[in-house]
């Protein structure tokens, strides 16, 4: 089954629901479970000082990540930014690793990227 995805703010753009079936099959590969995962996207609580305006028109929005019970919110410029940043991280090489094992690491570089993430994805 594919990721779940939730709005509040309207749908996601036409490229990402494009790019998205590919993650999935990656992620299928890399022995995670895309239906495990709930994309969330909703209008940035903090407005970004220098990018105030309306998702609708450009303005940044927040990204929240469900799974395994645990989640994560970024705010990002665009779908695409988000797709981009969830991909290396999702994607990141891990070998010999049970599913629980790989989920488990996966949460760990979600929440080290979070605190290390560039002033841009927040």
């Amino acid at each position: 089954m594919p990721i779940t995805l939730q709005s509040t703010i309207g749908g996601f753009d036409a490229d990402f629901l494009r790019q998205l079936p590919a993650l999935e099959k990656r992620m299928e590969g890399k022995g995670l479970d895309p239906s495990d995962f709930i994309i969330a996207k909703n209008a940035a609580r903090f407005p970004v000082p220098y990018m105030n305006l309306a998702p609708e028109v450009g303005g940044h929005c927040d990204y929240t990540v469900f799974v395994a019970g645990e989640s994560f919110t970024v705010t990002c410029a665009s779908d695409a930014a988000f797709l981009e940043y969830f991909t290396k991280i999702c994607l990141t090489e891990s070998h010999g690793e049970s599913e629980l094992e790989k989920l488990e690491k996966l949460l760990e570089r979600f929440k080290r990227w979070l605190k290390d993430s560039p002033d841009f994805l927040k």
